[in-house]
């Protein structure tokens, strides 16, 4: 081959670096040649050795070409500097160079100066101390910055030589708050808090331990500097905040529960980590002898602040020893103990500090607690009281919440009480449970979890009970317990969970008290346990499950309607008049549903006959959920804001009473039908009538069940189908009504057994129209998906033919091949591949490969410049898939034309849609066709490159076999191949060019 070969550049490179005394002319062309071809810098700049060839570019400014910055509308793209890399590399043995690079560095790219800091911490710090003053301008002049490493390593690198000042200069702007970033000029902040320029919590447990240690380090030698710095940074978080945030919620403290390090202290926003680090200078520095430090804290207790004064009180309680007597000048003021904002400094103050104090003033500090809260306070809470709870006795509420407030503080120093003082704690103590009781918090935030719901008697105690006994139990046991804050709650569904354990060992002995329990239950917990296991039980019998294992294995019809009946007379009407439930209204009624459901499909399984009263009673039960006010409008169709881009119908006839009972009667009469053996108009009178009255229903749900079931309702009467076809899938193809009936048909429906597809094929094309334009129910049930997989079925099983040249425009293959390649056309052969992967049939396999490779062909002519697009690089990129379908045997001459004239489409950065799979397949034909093989490889790497996505385990085995190969082509394009994956940094392959090379 005639091309210049990557490697080849590079050992012309390589032998000219080795050349004493190049021109600058020829230094020049280098950096010129370098500079047109980024493959080659990558694999310059890495592997370069000479020092002087790079001193020599250097004299040339080859390090002073800085790629600017690329501001788009939402980001900024800050462009790699690969000559960084070879500075940084080489920086111990050029350190001049490096210094003379800082010094002009004039750029906004973060890149450039994120290399700058790597390469200065490998030159000794009293060079980059005369470069400090430059270097601190650009990254002062930065908002943001990444790689916190570097920045961190080089203050602790100047801190370490004692340079204090440049240390907090560099510190200032490490931790210098920022507001958050916009999306754009015109949007609102993404947050409401400060931010740091770096990512801290991302880097937290190298970048954090290190600042907290470079703090330490300086509070021993800049004690009052880097407490005045870290006051400015804390108070420039916090501004930032006030200035962004409507609320004074920033001001009163309360966003921090804890000054100390604390579980409670949830939220990690940076001025959490701000205040850490000051809060450890400062408890570093008042243990010292510095006054300075004792007055500074002194100042927070009179600061308006709240924050301030919270963490001067904290100051003080661990600095007890040594300021006692500050701590008695705080505790000493009645104020103090009735501070909303300083609750849980001072609670920990009367806890750590009363112990110590000299008798005298304890006795002052307990007459203060037995004053109880300040009139005002009090005033607040009796004035919520009587207008929330008008029945309260005032009286009784004040002194209750006296009691509590004295209680609270007594509880701090409860273990040093004595006399008098003891007896009034005892009794202000007496049935309280101190395990949950948390005084020195304001408010206190248990473990999440889910809530274990248990029964209100033991195992044991249950157990002991007759079958009578437990029944009058649940019926009498009125719900009544005291509330219980932990992840365990005593509650009727506990109840109901241990009653059903009973049930499905014991049925037939609790089948006499089964309706009684129903009929006087005052929870519907108890009913739906009940249905939920008849629920099960039938299921299992359907599945001819062990009988041994199930709580009955003879369904008896008539009981089991009976406990249907009183279930849903009883529960169906437990919601509010919004809609909303009280209780398990809904549940009961849904299950109920489910139960009939598998009713339904057991005795069309079976082809067991029922009674016609039993026939019957189901219907009547169906027909009166029919009537249910579940889902309500709100639910079927939200406007809240908050679900704005809702709307899965779908999804909804799944989960609510009146679409899960539509769906049933038309179950329930499609078995009805084949077990009585009726033909032609196969539904009772009341059916057909309610189903008629049903097409008038609002809900979209609804609608969505009438789609889903349209098979079913021709079975049931063909000529009912015919008459309300528009009814239910109207003519404005665009209206919601269309789309939920479409949606629920499309996504339920199997595509090969459609009775009436005359009627369904010409809604197809509008089918077509509506998903491109995304006009479809937003659920995760994707129409847009089985769409494709429709369509893919009717080329499959032949219910459409590919499009000639005068095709049927009626025909929705040509209506959607004569559009560009979408996600249909992609997600069709995906459908395709799946479906001749997954099949078991060896001759099935290869029919549906047959078909997919007419189709491939067909794609292939169909489609040209002007209408490619990326999704018919998808699209080509899952015929590939079908290749490492073993069973297939694909040839290579079977599919080399096609395949060749399919590469050039692949999608970009393919690796995820084909290009495994086609690698996986060159490794099979090297066998019998390396020839094949290495010109494939060729082609794809003469198109698309090599770039990441080449493992070299999946390469090499291709490279091995044209090495070993006779033939004088298949290595002159192998070499190639090596220069090619050289050129995307695979160097592992430039092995292979000497071996290749025998030519």
């Amino acid at each position: 081959m005639s091309r210049i070969g990557f490697y080849d550049k590079i050992k012309f490179i390589e032998t000219l670096e080795e050349t004493d005394n190049l021109s600058s002319e020829s230094i020049d062309a280098i950096i010129n040649a370098l500079h047109k071809n980024r493959s080659l810098m990558i694999y310059f700049v890495n592997n370069i050795k000479n020092v002087k060839f790079v001193k020599q570019l250097a004299q040339r400014n080859f390090f002073i070409n800085f790629p600017e910055s690329i501001e788009g509308e939402e980001r900024i793209n800050y462009q790699g500097w690969i000559e960084g890399n070879l500075l940084n590399r080489m920086a111990e043995k050029i350190p001049e160079v490096v210094l003379e690079v800082i010094g002009k560095a004039k750029t906004k790219n973060l890149n450039v100066y994120t290399s700058l800091l790597a390469a200065s911490l490998k030159v000794d710090i009293e060079k980059v101390h005369n470069v400090w003053p430059t270097m601190i301008e650009w990254l002062n002049n930065n908002s943001w910055h990444n790689y916190p490493r570097y920045y961190i390593d080089l203050a602790i690198k100047l801190i370490s030589n004692g340079y204090f000042e440049d240390t907090m200069a560099l510190l200032d702007i490490i931790l210098k708050p920022v507001a958050p970033k916009r999306k754009s000029v015109e949007q609102e902040y993404l947050k409401d808090c400060a931010i740091s320029r770096f990512d801290f919590f991302k880097y937290e447990r190298y970048e954090n331990t290190n600042i907290f240690t470079i703090c330490k380090l300086l509070i021993d030698n800049k004690q009052f500097k880097l407490i005045k710095l870290l006051e400015n940074l804390f108070n420039e978080a916090i501004l930032i905040e006030k200035d962004i945030s409507a609320s004074d919620y920033v001001d009163t403290g309360y966003w921090r529960k804890a000054i100390e390090d604390h579980s409670q202290n949830i939220i990690k926003e940076y001025k959490n980590f701000l205040l850490d680090l000051l809060r450890d200078s400062l408890e570093q520095a008042i243990n010292s002898d510095e006054n300075s430090i004792v007055k500074r804290v002194q100042i927070y207790l009179f600061k308006s602040d709240p924050i301030y004064k919270r963490l001067g009180v904290h100051l003080i309680r661990i600095s007890k020893d040594r300021h006692l007597e500050i701590a008695e000048e705080i505790l000493a003021k009645y104020e103090m103990y009735d501070d909303d904002y300083l609750h849980h400094e001072i609670f920990l103050l009367l806890r750590d500090c009363y112990p110590v104090f000299e008798e005298q003033f304890q006795e002052k500090v307990l007459s203060i607690i037995k004053l109880g809260p300040k009139s005002e306070n009090l005033e607040k809470y009796l004035k919520y009281i009587s207008e929330n709870h008008p029945d309260d006795d005032l009286d009784e509420a004040a002194n209750e919440y006296s009691n509590r407030w004295i209680r609270a503080r007594l509880f701090m120093i409860k273990d040093h009480l004595e006399g008098e003082n003891l007896l009034l704690w005892n009794k202000l103590s007496e049935g309280v449970n101190f395990e949950k009781y948390h005084p020195e918090f304001r408010h206190f935030t248990s473990a999440g979890g889910f809530v274990a719901h248990i029964a209100p008697i033991s195992e044991k105690e249950w157990k002991g009970m007759t079958v009578l006994q437990k029944v009058d139990f649940l019926i009498s046991w009125s719900g009544e317990k005291e509330q219980d804050f932990s992840l365990k709650r005593v509650c009727p569904e506990g109840l109901a969970k241990l009653f059903k354990e009973d049930l499905k060992k014991e049925w037939d002995t609790y089948k006499t008290e089964i309706l009684r329990l129903i009929n006087n239950s005052p929870f519907p917990c108890y009913s739906f346990e009940i249905v939920e296991l008849i629920c099960e039980t039938i299921a299992a019998l359907k599945k001819d499950t062990k009988k041994e294992d199930l709580p009955f294995t003879d369904i008896d019809y008539n009981f089991i309607l009976d406990i249907l009946s009183s279930s849903i007379s009883k529960w169906q009407n437990d919601f509010t008049s919004d809609g909303h439930e009280t209780g398990y209204g809904r549940s009961v009624c849904t299950r109920s549903l489910n139960v009939i459901s598998e009713l339904s499909q057991y005795i069309d399984h079976k082809r067991e006959k029922l009674k016609d009263d039993q026939f019957l009673r189901m219907r009547n039960i169906l027909i009166d959920l029919c009537d249910n006010i579940d889902p309500t409008q709100k639910e079927d169709d939200p406007q809240d804001e908050r679900f704005k881009n809702y709307y899965d119908p779908v999804t909804t006839s799944i989960n609510h009473v009146r679409p899960i009972a539509l769906r049933e009667l038309l179950r329930y009469a499609v078995a009805r039908s084949n077990i009585l053996g009726l033909k032609k108009k196969r539904w009772e009178e009341e059916v057909e009538n309610k189903v008629t009255a049903m097409l008038k229903d609002k809900a979209f749900s609804v609608r969505s069940v009438f789609g889903e079931c349209w098979a079913w309702i021709c079975h049931l009467d063909n000529d009912w189908a015919g008459n309300h076809h528009t009814d239910i899938f109207p003519k404005d193809y665009e209206n919601r009504y269309f789309i939920a009936a479409w949606d629920g048909y499309i996504i339920h429906k199997y595509y090969i057994d459609d009775p009436r597809y005359d009627l369904m094929r010409p809604l197809y094309i509008h089918a077509i129209k509506n998903a491109l334009k995304e006009n479809m129910s937003q659920t995760h049930l994707e129409p847009d998906r089985r769409l494709a997989e429709h369509l893919i079925g009717f080329y499959q099983f032949d219910i459409e033919k590919l499009p000639t040249e005068d095709h049927d425009m009626q025909n929705p293959l040509a209506y959607l091949y004569s559009i560009k390649p979408n996600t249909i056309t992609s997600h069709m052969v995906w459908s395709l591949w799946r479906r001749c992967k997954d099949i078991a049939e060896i001759d099935k396999k290869k029919e549906i490969w047959a078909k997919a490779l007419v189709l491939w062909q067909y794609r292939l002519m169909s489609v040209n410049e002007e209408n490619k697009n990326e999704f018919f690089g998808e699209e080509i990129s899952w015929f590939i898939n079908f290749l490492t379908i073993k069973e297939l045997q694909v040839k290579s001459s079977e599919i080399e034309e096609i395949l060749l004239g399919s590469i050039k489409y692949f999608k970009g950065g393919f690796r995820d849609n084909g290009l495994s799979e086609l690698l996986e397949y060159l490794n099979i034909t090297i066998e019998y066709d390396i020839e094949f093989s290495i010109k494939v490889l060729n082609k794809i790497f003469d198109i698309h490159g090599a770039s990441w996505y080449f493992d070299k385990d999946e390469v090499e085995p291709i490279l091995e076999s044209a090495a070993k190969s006779s033939s004088l082509e298949v290595k002159k394009q192998a070499v190639y191949v090596v220069h090619k994956l050289g050129e995307y940094g695979h160097h592992w392959a430039r092995d292979y060019l000497d071996r290749l090379r025998n030519v």
